[in-house]
């Protein structure tokens, strides 16, 4: 029987998750000789990994052309939106800005993932889900370090940035990170790929190689596969995400997470016969815990506003005038464009005599809609 088509599968998704990897190492890169080093070294090195998974993929769709890809109604419908905002763009401001760009290639970056994640290889399944959880952690670790002290921040305001310019895109990659390490822990996929190989097997054959003694000393080891080994290593990237996101002070990150993993927990849930056994078994119970989680949820949302009542108030007058400049340009502005429509509305509220005092004093110029 020829091998060689399953080698060569093999050899593909190598290939294909060091380019993720590269891809997703985005986050991680900081150029201080660049202007805006922070940043600029972000698009450089993006722009560049997207170049390398771009070549790769070419011959990665060759050797995967038997593997059938089924697209859905979500796929449609983020071409449709990406079209609809390049169309937009052009409409508006007559060029491509760099956030069109950005979105064409964080676009091309999801079919990929959609195309090479929807064969029947689990490998590559279980590298990018690594690869991914890798930067979180890392991230997680300088966030940790700039906290106690052991590493400047990038912003002199803030004490907790990670790799970014301010706490508020650092809070939100750990947010999705963190359901993926719960999801990765949860999930029995990694069976499938690693419950052959075992770690204790591999000592076990240096012990033999070298000495007799050697040899002893690892039949005495338990046995340690791979999958104890992602289970150890997804649990460490929860602790750490946890001990780092409430000192970054993002409340948007906090209910990212926190509706990320309700949404990971209920999906287990619903696969896990004994879980859904329970759940039937006693409704009330559920009924109760349901009341009891919607009134704690309520309470937290109060003790978030309370926590920084300015910023608060501030992001709920830029919801207010963002429905307004909504109004005034229901088909949008176009990508970068946001900041100079919002600011025309903003005045035009202020000079009407509409704004009050509180709305003067929380009112900025802000370049998102939040």
């Amino acid at each position: 029987m020829d091998n060689r088509p399953q080698i060569y599968s093999i050899i593909a998704d190598i290939l294909l998750s060091i380019a993720v990897t590269i891809v997703l190492f985005t986050v991680l890169s900081v150029g201080y000789d660049f202007g805006n080093g922070i940043v600029s070294s972000k698009y450089f090195w993006f722009y560049a990994s997207m170049a390398l998974l771009s070549v790769l993929a070419i011959p990665a769709a060759i050797i995967k052309r038997r593997e059938r890809i089924s697209f859905k109604l979500p796929d449609l419908l983020l071409l449709l939106f990406c079209l609809a905002a390049v169309l937009i763009t052009l409409h508006h401001i007559g060029r491509l800005t760099n956030k069109c760009l950005l979105l064409i290639f964080a676009a091309m970056f999801y079919f990929y993932l959609r195309i090479f994640l929807s064969g029947k290889s689990k490998l590559l399944y279980v590298l990018c889900s690594l690869a991914f959880v890798v930067t979180g952690l890392i991230e997680a670790v300088w966030g940790l370090r700039q906290l106690y002290g052991f590493t400047s921040s990038q912003h002199n305001l803030f004490k907790i940035t990670g790799s970014f310019f301010n706490p508020g895109p650092y809070s939100g990659w750990l947010a999705m990170v963190f359901p993926m390490a719960l999801g990765c822990i949860l999930t029995t996929k990694f069976h499938e790929v690693t419950q052959s190989f075992s770690l204790t097997r591999l000592l076990r054959l240096c012990g033999s190689v070298f000495n007799r003694k050697g040899r002893e000393v690892s039949q005495s080891l338990p046995h340690i596969t791979l999958n104890s080994c992602l289970l150890v290593f997804n649990s460490i990237a929860v602790l750490c995400i946890v001990l780092i996101l409430p000192a970054a002070m993002s409340r948007a990150s906090w209910l990212a997470a926190l509706g990320g993993c309700v949404f990971i927990v209920v999906m287990y849930g619903l696969q896990n016969s004994t879980v859904v056994g329970y759940l039937t078994k006693y409704r009330r119970r559920l009924v109760l815990l349901s009341v009891a989680a919607i009134v704690l949820f309520a309470v937290a949302l109060a003790g978030l506003f309370l926590l920084k009542k300015d910023s608060a108030s501030g992001r709920l007058f830029t919801w207010k005038i963002a429905l307004q400049t909504i109004t005034k340009h229901p088909l949008g502005v176009g990508l970068g464009n946001f900041g100079e429509a919002y600011g025309e509305v903003q005045a035009e509220y202020f000079a009407s005599g509409a704004g009050s005092e509180r709305e003067e004093y929380v009112a900025g110029g802000v370049e998102y809609a939040f």
